[in-house]
């Protein structure tokens, strides 16, 4: 009876939660195109910066709260969360390590996937 309770449990947990996909990117002469290393059929990215509220984190996207938060970016310098858009609503959550690639923003900012060749080491 336990072995039940206790997968079922897993389930519950895994369901709610909201981790995020680690997304590891090539920087080539200090520059990521996410047009060509992301695939999906998205149109817009918006990058979220170390220590980015859930607040401001909606305010930029333009989503809703509930769609943004609990990415753990408000309370880390670690990661950057890379916010994936299809017609201003969400396509896809990335978390990004600043090891892999760190891109020369001070605040969070979007771009059109035409303009997302980016600055990066």
């Amino acid at each position: 009876m336990l072995k039940p309770i206790i997968l079922l449990t897993l389930i519950l947990t895994a369901g709610c939660s909201d981790s995020l996909s680690t997304l590891t990117l090539s920087v080539e002469n200090a520059h990521v195109d996410l047009a060509q290393q992301v695939e999906g059929d998205w149109d817009s990215v918006c990058i979220l910066t170390p220590y980015t509220t859930d607040e401001n984190a909606a305010k930029v996207t333009g989503l809703n709260i509930t769609d943004v938060k609990g990415t753990g970016i408000e309370n880390s310098d670690s990661f950057q969360v890379l916010v994936f858009l299809k017609n201003q609503a969400l396509h896809r959550k990335y978390r990004v390590s600043m090891e892999n690639a760190r891109f020369e923003l001070t605040a969070p900012w979007c771009f059109d996937k035409e303009q997302s060749y980016l600055v990066a080491d």
